[in-house]
């Protein structure tokens, strides 16, 4: 039988006693497999059920992250996206990866990032920032009509930006930091929400509770064209 790897390898003489001991010159067990473990990290796959953004020339749209390696991801889209492509994914703001699409299948594509992706810094719990400021999810720049009731009094106004948890509008001068608000947006069920802050005309809103993935997608979806900077 072949030593296992950092055994201990003995001499038989030919009066059948054995001679000095010989150190197997292969690895010991625990740093064989200590290697393993140390590679098997560094390629490590995560299947995830993420959401995105997806930004491809002019265009931004929500997408969903399937699996996530250091290297690169599987994504559901509904863009026409086209081998080489560039793209850039956002996780949250202080997370964006660069890519090219290295492969498309129905709604799945294959990016390969530019550079490493830390996995580790994504599965941490989310802290602020050396400026106090904390990583948002994703946030898309949109023209949408909205109504916000206030008192069972209704502003109408428009949403600038949007995300699941939050949005931003103009129009919106009547309102308080504070105040409690029921805010529609065209296309999608009516929410609660708080008005965090003002500048100008523009005020943020915090939903109560946040928009699902489908329902942004869905609403951003709405006249936005599928293929990439107005190919046919």
């Amino acid at each position: 039988m072949s030593p296992c790897i950092g055994a201990t390898i003995w001499t038989v003489t030919s009066d059948m006693s054995l001679n000095q001991p010989i150190l197997s010159p292969l690895p010991l067990a625990e740093s064989f497999e200590a290697a393993i473990v140390d590679r098997r990290k560094a390629e490590r796959q995560l299947s995830v059920f993420l959401s995105a953004k997806l930004m491809v020339n002019a265009l931004e749209c929500p997408c969903r992250i399937q699996n996530l390696s250091s290297h690169g991801a599987k994504i559901e889209t509904p863009l026409d996206l086209r081998i080489a492509e560039a793209v850039t994914i956002e996780f949250r703001s202080d997370l964006i990866a660069q890519g090219k699409v290295r492969w498309r299948q129905d709604s799945s594509a294959g990016i390969e990032f530019a550079d490493r992706f830390d996995i580790d810094r994504l599965l941490k719990r989310i802290m602020p920032t050396i400026s106090r400021v904390k990583p948002r999810s994703p946030r898309y720049q949109c023209a949408i009509a909205a109504t916000i009731t206030n008192d069972d009094v209704d502003y109408l106004c428009e949403v600038i930006d949007i995300s699941t948890s939050g949005l931003k509008v103009s129009g919106s001068g009547r309102l308080r930091r504070g105040e409690i608000v029921t805010v529609k947006v065209e296309a999608l069920p009516p929410h609660k929400a708080k008005v965090i802050w003002f500048e100008g005309d523009h005020c943020g809103l915090k939903l109560q509770n946040p928009f699902t993935y489908d329902e942004i997608r869905g609403r951003l979806l709405m006249g936005l064209p599928l293929t990439v900077g107005g190919r046919s």
